[in-house]
């Protein structure tokens, strides 16, 4: 099964600042539909062949990070609806626009993950359980900040604005 994300500008949308993304479900050669989705996206942020964000582009921190995020999980929500109505026998005509009318952003499927710590949170523990000297303390303190500027180098050199050293 293949779910993409496309842009489609007409003459009346062709230089709106948002437009809506559409979504193309296909499952082989029996199933293909495709339905506008209410997830609005600026034409001059989507790249059309990648079926994504641009990489580099100036964007607000905040619009690229929950955009990804509502992708993610609109795309984990079809994938498990389809699976779940194609093994009942559901799957008809008009199902993708049923499966988007009963998809709900807020109750998302990541909910029941926790959430993993922090690279800062975990160092902090890291530092408090231990007794060290002040010197010992300094050096950590150096680790930590040469650890943060490599992040800072990765999101530069890779165009990932949103790389974060992880801890799992």
């Amino acid at each position: 099964m293949t779910i993409r994300f496309e842009l489609r500008t007409t003459k009346r949308t062709k230089g709106a600042e948002m437009v809506p993304l559409h979504i193309s479900v296909s499952d082989g050669r029996a199933f293909r539909q495709r339905q506008v989705t209410n997830i609005m996206v600026n034409p001059e942020h989507w790249d059309v062949k990648a079926g994504d964000l641009k990489k580099r582009v100036l964007i607000n921190e905040e619009v690229p990070q929950k955009l990804i995020e509502d992708l993610a999980a609109l795309k984990a929500y079809i994938n498990k609806k389809y699976t779940d109505d194609k093994e009942a026998g559901k799957v008809k005509d008009n199902w993708l626009e049923k499966a988007l009318k009963s998809y709900d952003p807020n109750a998302k499927l990541s909910s029941s993950k926790k959430k993993l710590p922090s690279f800062d949170e975990l160092y902090d523990q890291f530092l408090s359980g231990r007794d060290m000297g002040d010197g010992r303390r300094r050096h950590d303190e150096v680790l930590r900040r040469m650890i943060h500027r490599y992040e800072s180098y990765m999101r530069c050199s890779t165009g990932r604005k949103r790389y974060v050293f992880v801890m799992s």
